[in-house]
């Protein structure tokens, strides 16, 4: 329920609890209801929880669900479940044999992840496991015709 609609909600069940106010069980019902209606939207409305770095392997695989630059950090998911992983400047990006940045990866593409150590989450290898896209064009800059 939006913000909007769940405040309408809460006027108009303060006012039944307010006509209801001598029928003592059913005022004691609006009156939580009208609570309820007005913390659900900010209960509704906590971040999600960040998803956990992946341990104990050596190679993992998924969809890109989110990059997070600032902590140098992907989230992926696969078969329901969801884990992060770490790169640095040293992690090397591939697609085939053309090696890429970080910035040519996108949320949706599929890669594999080879692990620096089975302990830690730092990606030694990203391979993108579907085919490469072809880079953005840069944008056309206008040019000036000569008039006859």
């Amino acid at each position: 329920m939006h913000g909007g609609a769940a405040s309408l909600w809460a006027v108009l069940a303060v006012s039944r609890w307010n006509a209801s106010r001598s029928r003592g069980c059913r005022s004691r019902l609006a009156l939580l209801t009208a609570v309820t209606a007005l913390t659900l939207p900010v209960s509704c409305a906590a971040p999600r929880p960040e998803a956990p770095p992946v341990t104990g392997v050596a190679r993992v695989s998924g969809k890109i669900v989110h990059i997070h630059p600032a902590s140098s950090r992907l989230e992926l998911a696969d078969a329901g479940r969801r884990f992060s992983v770490f790169y640095s400047d040293e992690t090397l990006i591939k697609s085939g044999a053309a090696e890429l940045g970080i910035a040519d990866i996108r949320e949706g593409d599929r890669i594999v992840v080879t692990l620096d150590d089975a302990g830690e989450a730092r990606a030694r290898l990203i391979t993108l496991t579907g085919p490469l896209r072809e880079p953005s064009p840069p944008p056309e800059v206008a040019q000036e015709k000569d008039e006859p």
